[in-house]
């Protein structure tokens, strides 16, 4: 690496050198904001506050490169898991980078990344359940009520 950040590779072969290229593109690999990357789901982010929620899930969205996905930013509909978008540990889903967040953490969303197309994240609509009516058994008043 010179001083001005020139980086030369020196290699046996075309092979051993489009390899070394590939590894230092990886190391020095920048997401750029409106970008669409396509990512492994390497890790689910449980609650402790909450065990039957989830806080989001870890995308490998390049080699050795990881950012987290809010649950809120998983699909348009809420869910309390991860699962219960049908992701899981080891999915392969499209991600777009939005920036940093205001920690400055890389900012991904699942859900910004789908071109409209169904995906395993968008189910169909749940049918509403039909209206339940509580009754109680009718009583004939015993005595006329006075008003």
């Amino acid at each position: 690496i010179n001083d001005d950040g020139i980086i030369t590779i020196a290699a046996v072969n075309g092979e051993s050198a489009a390899i070394a290229k590939a590894m230092i593109d990886a190391i020095v690999f920048e997401p750029e904001v409106g970008e669409i990357y396509e990512g492994k789901v390497v890790k689910i982010l449980a609650s402790k506050d909450r065990p039957n929620e989830d806080i989001g899930c870890f995308i490998e969205y390049a080699p050795g490169k990881e950012g987290m996905v809010h649950i809120s930013k998983i699909c348009n509909r809420r869910i309390n898991k991860v699962t219960d978008a049908g992701i899981d540990v080891g999915s392969t889903v499209k991600v777009k980078y939005l920036g940093l967040d205001k920690k400055d953490r890389m900012d991904f969303s699942i859900k910004d990344a789908q071109d409209g197309t169904p995906t395993m994240i968008e189910r169909a609509p749940v049918e509403p359940k039909p209206e339940q009516h509580h009754s109680r058994p009718f009583r004939r008043p015993t005595q006329p009520r006075e008003d």
